[in-house]
């Protein structure tokens, strides 16, 4: 029996770490959204200090999760598709296809989890727009030698004159 010992590329416990805090946000800021909404008592039969208290929680919520759990999550889904692409890039593979029958089985999970939940669905945007990422993963680098937001970063502290 031959064995292979192929070298994998171990994960990077601080994305895995970042997407778990962005699912588990975006989790409490649907369960505040949609869970809870047959439930609410008319607020003037209730006592003041009781709706002020809703309120404050509602703020925090979603000033300290929603737009921060949002954004993490789409930084992530780019970072992911990056990381993917590379490695599969060093092992002479094509990405390409594999991503885009990832983002079809994602479009279907997208479009379940919209017909339980109508209000919008971050998760059909990704799958909209991941297409464009497998047209356009080769068009930078063919021209630059590093990346877009190094190249950006690079003009912003050195200036654009060479």
């Amino acid at each position: 029996m031959q064995q292979t010992t192929e070298t994998k590329v171990p994960r990077i416990e601080v994305v895995d770490a970042l997407r778990g805090f962005a699912v588990v946000a975006i989790l409490l800021v649907h369960s505040l959204e949609h869970f809870i909404f047959p439930v609410y008592p008319d607020p003037a039969h209730v006592p003041a200090w009781l709706n002020i208290l809703d309120q404050g929680v509602n703020s925090v919520i979603f000033s300290l999760f929603a737009g921060k759990a949002y954004a993490i999550f789409a930084l992530l889904f780019g970072f992911t598709f990056y990381i993917q692409y590379t490695n599969q890039q060093k092992k002479g593979k094509d990405f390409g296809l594999r991503f885009l029958w990832r983002l079809f089985l994602l479009m279907g999970f997208a479009t379940l989890n919209a017909a339980f939940f109508p209000g919008g669905d971050v998760l059909m945007l990704f799958a909209f727009v991941g297409p464009v990422l497998v047209v356009v993963r080769k068009w930078w680098l063919k021209s630059h030698k590093q990346g877009p937001l190094e190249f950006i970063w690079h003009k912003l502290t050195w200036g654009f004159k060479k």
